[in-house]
């Protein structure tokens, strides 16, 4: 009698679990969600606070700082500045996340201007080669080779057409 109870219980507890499992994922399912919160900002993004005790950490919160803290031109050159720190970051320590973080540099920079800024273009074309998203890159290498025909505009271009 007792080996039937053991073998009903190891049956029927496990069964159990599982049903109950299913039941609460079923009812989670179909519970009301709250509202998803959207992506932050971009211009938060980029300035939320860095640490670190490397040269490169500290020259980002550097150009942090300045950023915050100038008027719209120097702002504008502080967040450019800001991008491409980002970037050697991403590279020295081949974390993906800082090209995010130079793509949310680059999107804030547009974003508190009014006309086109080729300088935010290049470092979001740089950003996306980067991560390897070439079909995105393309269309701004070509925009920026041309409206103004750098070396860097012709370099980014034949970087993500070889990719």
């Amino acid at each position: 009698m007792k080996a039937y109870l053991r073998f009903l219980l190891e049956l029927v507890c496990p069964l159990a679990f599982v049903f109950a499992l299913a039941f609460s994922v079923t009812s989670c399912s179909t519970a009301k969600s709250a509202p998803v919160s959207s992506e932050p900002k971009p211009c938060a993004l980029a300035l939320a606070s860095q640490s670190g005790n490397s040269t490169l950490d500290q020259e980002i919160v550097r150009w942090q700082q300045k950023a915050r803290s100038a008027k719209k031109d120097m702002a504008n050159l502080s967040l450019e500045q800001l991008g491409w720190k980002y970037i050697e970051k991403a590279r020295a320590t081949y974390d993906p996340g800082y090209f995010k973080l130079a793509e949310a540099c680059a999107e804030c920079l547009s974003a508190q201007n009014s006309a086109s800024m080729p300088e935010a273009l290049l470092l979001r074309g740089h950003a996306l080669h980067q991560m390897h998203n070439f079909k995105a890159a393309e269309p701004i290498a070509r925009e920026l080779v041309k409206a103004r025909g750098l070396a860097s505009d012709h370099g980014l271009l034949g970087d993500v057409l070889m990719e």
